[in-house]
């Protein structure tokens, strides 16, 4: 029974080990006001929302990127909480050439005031990175918000 359970752990070892380092999420973002058109002018019925701007560094063997808004992730593990077979918040493509300067970033649009939590991973030929340590940014005014750690 040891021998099967040193080997399982071999192979998850081994399987891990050529995966790609998840990405960091750069510890400031970017939230503007919530506006649309030309004329830039604000939502109507949605005044109180906001636009957020998250960025981290590129991956030069990236396929694809994912972001998890408002996801239930483990720090420690990257995995995901599917307790029950659902989890909150929602998974956001992100493509390569989605960038804001030298950065890949993600625009959420209509976002809620108040913590706002991200998670991203990446695609390579690899296959897929587990999910980063998550950012959290309280988004209340225009401006720039930092990280404020908060475990689940």
């Amino acid at each position: 029974m040891k021998a099967f359970l040193s080997f399982c752990a071999c192979v998850i070892i081994g399987v891990n080990a050529g995966l790609p380092d998840a990405p960091t999420i750069d510890n400031r973002a970017r939230v503007k006001q919530h506006r649309s058109g030309a004329q830039g002018e604000l939502v109507v019925g949605e005044e109180d929302k906001r636009k957020i701007i998250v960025y981290w560094k590129k991956n030069f063997a990236a396929k694809n990127y994912e972001v998890c808004h408002g996801c239930r992730i483990a720090d420690a593990t990257g995995e995901r909480d599917m307790e029950g077979g659902d989890s909150p918040g929602k998974v956001i493509e992100v493509g390569i050439d989605q960038t804001c300067s030298d950065n890949i970033c993600l625009v959420v649009k209509g976002t809620n005031r108040g913590m706002n939590r991200f998670n991203v991973r990446v695609e390579t030929s690899e296959g897929w990175s587990k999910w980063s340590k998550h950012a959290n940014f309280d988004v209340q005014e225009a401006g720039f918000p930092t990280h404020v750690h908060h475990e689940l």
